[in-house]
């Protein structure tokens, strides 16, 4: 059995099944459904090391659910359920298989960018006297950058395969405004192997940052800083806002989709490429 980097008991939320161990997925990559079950999916062999695995199910996963347990049941959080749902929010983020490729993509430009502004200082450093050894240290550098232009890092792997999230993030999200949705019976709610959504543009620490998260499929939380800060609002979904944020989801997912019921619209929303997303006021 592989390691979890979606949870199971989140996952549980989106069941097919009284007993909450199968749900429907569908494979971008295919395009084919299957009805898979819980403990199989979402999951890679040495996703994590050992110690992280016991790390997330001790500090993440087991205050997370408790607190995902009461939001499920329409109760509320104290400060503390609040706190380790924020945490355990964040390190959803981080634990996803997009963020690893993301981080892999990015890599490459941060190190020109580090390399680009290392030459220029040299240069402006050079003089007669350290000429020769401003040169050896430019090959150095580009030494580096052929090889690392190959393959990204040993020690960057481990950095982006770590779920921490910072300290920054997490109190970010904790002073969002909270709004629990319920979703009517008719519609429902699917998540991803990406399940929260915000816009990568703005992040979720700016005064425009938008955090989504389907946390079961009747039950969804949008996190914005319209509202009191800190405060949780609650309310029933209209079918617009249902679409809007499965519409956000699918627009993350990396490559499954987990829901409820098999659908062709989840299908048309899975593969659609640069949709169009609503800002949500």
């Amino acid at each position: 059995m592989g390691k979890h980097y979606v949870p199971q008991e989140f996952l549980r939320g989106f069941a097919t099944t009284p007993d909450r161990s199968h749900v429907w997925l569908f494979d971008k990559k295919t395009c084919r459904w299957s009805h898979a079950a819980i403990a199989k999916v979402a999951q890679e062999p040495d996703y994590y090391a050992p110690d992280v695995e016991r790390r997330l199910a001790i500090e993440v996963e087991a205050p997370g659910h408790r607190a995902l347990d009461r939001l499920r049941r329409g109760e509320t959080l104290d400060s503390s359920g609040r706190d380790a749902f924020a945490y355990y929010l964040a390190a959803m983020i981080m634990r996803v298989p997009r963020r690893r490729r993301k981080g892999e993509e990015l890599f490459p430009k941060v190190l020109q960018s580090s390399l680009a502004d290392t030459r220029r200082e040299l240069a402006e450093l050079t003089t007669e006297d350290n000429s020769e050894r401003v040169g050896a240290m430019l090959d150095v550098l580009e030494r580096i950058e052929r090889d690392y232009q190959r393959q990204t890092p040993a020690f960057i792997r481990r950095e982006l395969a770590e779920p921490w999230p910072s300290a920054r993030t997490v109190d970010a999200i904790r002073r969002m405004t909270w709004r629990l949705v319920d979703v009517p019976r008719s519609l429902f709610l699917f998540t991803t192997d990406n399940p929260s959504f915000f816009f990568d543009s703005v992040g979720v620490g700016t005064d425009q940052s938008e955090l989504t998260v389907p946390l079961g499929s009747n039950l969804g939380l949008l996190g914005s800083y319209q509202g009191e800060p800190g405060a949780v609002y609650r309310a029933t979904a209209k079918a617009a806002l249902v679409k809007e944020i499965n519409r956000r989801i699918a627009s993350g997912a990396e490559r499954f989709v987990f829901s409820p019921k098999k659908a062709s619209w989840i299908e048309t929303l899975a593969l659609r490429l640069n949709p169009y997303l609503s800002r949500v006021q």
